[in-house]
C-alpha cells in the first residue's frame, strides 16, 4: 500500500509480480490475486484498483479477487466489469449497500437485490422501486434490518404483515406506520412488547389495555402509571403486576397503593430503594424495612 501511495510503477511492477497467466484456471487466478491483497496487511484495496493499470482494471480475475478482499473496489473497475453480473453478485454477497453504485440493470436482478438484501436490509433503498413493492423482497430486507421498513412501497408500508414483521424486530418502527396501524392492537402489543418506549407511538386508546399497559410499564423512562387510563390506576391487581414488574412505578401509584402493605412489599422486595415511595406506615413497618434491606 505504501509502494501504491508513493509510486505507480512500483503499484504495477507488484501486480506484474502476481500475474498467473499460464495457470489458466480463473479460480487459481482469483485465488492467487485474493492471496496477493490478503498479503497487503490493511491495504486500501480499491486505491489499488484505482491505480491499477487499464489492463488490470479490465481483468476479471484481477477485480473478482479484488471485489471479494473490498466490494467497494468495484467502483473503480472498468465499466465492463462494473456490469458484470457474476462480480456484482460476489460484492452484494459482501456488502449488500454496494449495490448502490451498480447500473440499473443490476438492481433491477431479482437475484442480486436478494442476496444484497440478504446480506443488509439498508439495501433495499437502492433497489429498482419494483422490488420496493415486492414483498419477498421487502421481507428478506426487514428481517436482516427491520428498519429497511421505511424503504418499502407505500402500499406495503400498509400491509399488516410486513409492519409486523418489523416491529417485531424493532418496536420504534410503529412510528413509521401508517396510522390505521397504530390503532391495530396486534401490531401495537408487539411493538411495545419489543420496546417500551414504542407506548408514545400508539394510539392512546390503548392506555386501557391492560397487557400494552403492562408491557410499557417495563420502563418507567418514558411510561409510568400516572399515564395509563384512571381505571386501570384504581385496578389493585394490575397495579400490583406493574410494581412485580418494575418496582420503581410504586412511585406513581396513587396513595392508597403506596400504603397497601403487600403491594410495598412486592415492590421493595426488588428495589429496596422504593421504599421511601410507600407511605409513612409501611416505612416504619419492620417486616417491609426488613425485606427493603
Amino acid at each position: 500500500m505504501l509502494a501504491a501511495r508513493g509510486s505507480h510503477d512500483c503499484v504495477t511492477g507488484a501486480m506484474g509480480g502476481c500475474i498467473t497467466s499460464k495457470l489458466g484456471d480463473v479460480t487459481r487466478e482469483v485465488n492467487a490475486w485474493c492471496a496477493y491483497f490478503d498479503s497487503l496487511d490493511g491495504a486500501d484495496i480499491p486505491f489499488l484498483v484505482k491505480e491499477a493499470p487499464a489492463k488490470w482494471k479490465c481483468d476479471f480475475s484481477f477485480v473478482m479477487a479484488a471485489v471479494l478482499c473490498d466490494p467497494c473496489s468495484l467502483g473503480n473497475a472498468s465499466p465492463s466489469l462494473q456490469n458484470n453480473r457474476q462480480i456484482a453478485l460476489a460484492a452484494v454477497r459482501r456488502q449488500g449497500t454496494s449495490l448502490r453504485c451498480m447500473n440499473e440493470s443490476m438492481k433491477r436482478d431479482r437475484e442480486i437485490v436478494m442476496a444484497a438484501v440478504k446480506q443488509d436490509g439498508a439495501a433495499l433503498q437502492f433497489v429498482h422501486e419494483r422490488f420496493k413493492a415486492d414483498r419477498t423482497v421487502v421481507l428478506a430486507a426487514i428481517r436482516q434490518c427491520p428498519l429497511a421498513f421505511r424503504f418499502a412501497s407505500n402500499n406495503l408500508k400498509l400491509d399488516h404483515q410486513i409492519a409486523l414483521t418489523a416491529v417485531r424486530r424493532d418496536g420504534a418502527l410503529v412510528r413509521c406506520v401508517d396510522d390505521a396501524l397504530k390503532r391495530d392492537r396486534v401490531i401495537c402489543y408487539a411493538a411495545v412488547l419489543q420496546n417500551a418506549t414504542s407506548i408514545r407511538y400508539i394510539d392512546r386508546h390503548f392506555r386501557g389495555d391492560r397487557e400494552i399497559m403492562l408491557a410499557a410499564l417495563r420502563d418507567d423512562t418514558c411510561f409510568t402509571l400516572a399515564d395509563v387510563s384512571a381505571s386501570l390506576q384504581c385496578d389493585r391487581d394490575f397495579v400490583l403486576q406493574a410494581v412485580k414488574r418494575n418496582a420503581r412505578q410504586l412511585r406513581y401509584a396513587t396513595d392508597k397503593f403506596q400504603a397497601d402493605e403487600c403491594m410495598v412489599a412486592a415492590a421493595v422486595s426488588q428495589d429496596g430503594g422504593v421504599l421511601h415511595h410507600a407511605s409513612e406506615e409501611c416505612q416504619a413497618d419492620p417486616q417491609i424495612v426488613e425485606q427493603a434491606t
